[in-house]
C-alpha cells in the first residue's frame, strides 16, 4: 500500500535571503529604492533588481501588493 504525504506548507520565510528581508522592512516603512541602497550600501539599480526578483517570488505586480504580502505573511507588523 502506498503512503501519501502532504506537502509541507511554508510561511515564506525560507524563500527570502537576509538582504531581501531587510528590503521588505524598508519598503514597508516607505523608503525609496535610492534610500534603501544608501542604507544597505547597494546601488539604486541593485535594489530595483532585488525588488523585481522579490515581486516574482511574492507573485505581486506593484508596491501595494508587495506591502500587503509582507503584512499578511508576518514580515512586517503595523
Amino acid at each position: 500500500m502506498a503512503t501519501l504525504y502532504k506537502k509541507k506548507e511554508t510561511s515564506g520565510a525560507g524563500i527570502f535571503n537576509q538582504t531581501e528581508l531587510q528590503i521588505i522592512r524598508f519598503v514597508c516603512k516607505g523608503y525609496t529604492d535610492g534610500e534603501i541602497g544608501d542604507k544597505l550600501e547597494y546601488s539604486k539599480r541593485s535594489i530595483e533588481g532585488y525588488r523585481r526578483k522579490m515581486y516574482k517570488k511574492m507573485k505581486v505586480r506593484n508596491t501595494a501588493g508587495f506591502v500587503v504580502y509582507a503584512i499578511q505573511n508576518g514580515f512586517f507588523k503595523i
